[in-house]
């Protein structure tokens, strides 16, 4: 009779999981261990955010010098993953913990069945972010990062995976060049394996902070190669070669949140200037690339419709609104990643107390110094 132990043994090496320890992460991803190998495509750097000053002269946020981790692109042989999400196993069913959004990979240890309902003989490349895709944010430099990761590394693939549902999602299909065939479609929670699954590192960068006992994730560091992805786009999407002339407000009144009380007393000062009000959510994707290719300068509240900046040259104007408690940093990071004018006013919020951070809305109190500031710079 066989050895009860060498029974459990024999079983152990054929589950994908362990029942009593869950999901157990890859040692050492990469080493070519479970069929998993990897290539880094960028050499670690660092990301310097420059000093910017708000318009009272004070510098709320100070400069800073970090270190940036390399970037890889990993490569599965018999790779499987859950559509849906981030996270990506080797054949055996062992996760690789860094594939995560969070600073703990949230599958790590968990009771999982990974037997695959479909099996993809192609090459297939994840992308997908959990949902965070869904987010006009998280996609812009989060998942296209990601693609220029694997853009970068040589490779190439049959079959793309990410969220489409969103119709920016749809259309930046066409400016990334990925045909819509080959986009795999699935149920969400259908474990699927391919013949090689490729996924690039995630650019996990943000730090815990909490504000009237809400958490927010602050962003920390863009890696310098990313101007390079977005110069990539706009040449290959023929952006950029106007002059940039506009003078652009992007109003966030029909919105649900982060509104601007004030917002006609701010348009009196900024028509004398001449510039034009839009509502970036009437308006499709290449258009608002369009729009931003041709900015001058920008005037805007916080808010998402700024990662369109993506789109502007070196040294395009930005005069960013924050609310009086909610200063997330991620266009700061954006803007001196990208070289740009950067400025920003903090106002007032009333009733800000009863609100979430990001509900916060906006009463701009600074407009004679916004007025004297959009004199001199527009001069």
């Amino acid at each position: 009779m066989m050895n009860l132990h060498i029974l459990k043994s024999a079983v152990k090496k054929l589950l994908p999981y362990s029942p009593k320890k869950g999901v157990h992460p890859l040692p050492s991803p990469g080493d070519g261990r479970e069929g998993v190998s990897c290539i880094q495509v960028f050499p670690p750097s660092s990301f310097t955010l420059r000093r910017s000053a708000s318009l009272d002269g004070n510098v709320d946020f100070p400069p800073y010098t970090m270190e940036v981790p390399p970037y890889k692109l990993f490569s599965l042989a018999g790779g499987k993953f859950i559509f849906g999400r981030e996270e990506v196993f080797s054949k055996q069913g062992s996760i690789l913990e860094e594939i995560s959004a969070q600073k703990v990979n949230p599958l790590s240890g968990k009771k999982l069945d990974l037997t695959p309902q479909r099996k993809i003989h192609a090459r297939v490349l994840v992308l997908g972010l959990s949902s965070l895709e869904d987010e006009y944010y998280h996609f812009m430099v989060e998942l296209i990062l990601r693609w220029w990761i694997f853009k970068s590394s040589g490779l190439e693939a049959d079959y793309y995976v990410f969220n489409t549902g969103k119709p920016f999602q749809k259309e930046a299909l066409g400016l990334l060049g990925i045909p819509e065939d080959q986009m795999l479609e699935a149920g969400k929670g259908e474990v699927i394996q391919a013949d090689t699954l490729l996924c690039p590192s995630l650019v996990n960068n943000f730090e815990l902070s909490h504000l009237r006992g809400y958490e927010l994730y602050n962003k920390l560091y863009m890696p310098p190669w990313s101007n390079d992805t977005y110069s990539f786009l706009k040449e290959r999407n023929g952006l950029g070669k106007a002059e940039a002339t506009k003078l652009v407000y992007i109003s966030r009144n029909r919105s649900s949140r982060r509104k601007i009380e004030n917002e006609e007393d701010l348009l009196c000062i900024l028509k004398k200037f001449g510039f034009t009000t839009y509502y970036l959510e009437e308006m499709p994707l290449r258009e608002q690339a369009e729009l931003f290719a041709s900015a001058r300068f920008v005037v805007a509240p916080h808010g998402a419709g700024l990662v369109n900046l993506v789109w502007s040259r070196a040294g395009t104007g930005i005069l960013e609104l924050y609310p009086e408690f909610y200063h997330d940093p991620g266009f700061r990071i954006l803007a001196s990643t990208l070289n740009m004018d950067y400025h920003y006013a903090i106002c007032k919020s009333p009733g800000a107390e009863a609100l979430a951070p990001v509900e916060e809305n906006i009463y701009v109190d600074c407009l004679e110094k916004i007025e004297a500031f959009l004199k001199e710079k527009l001069a």
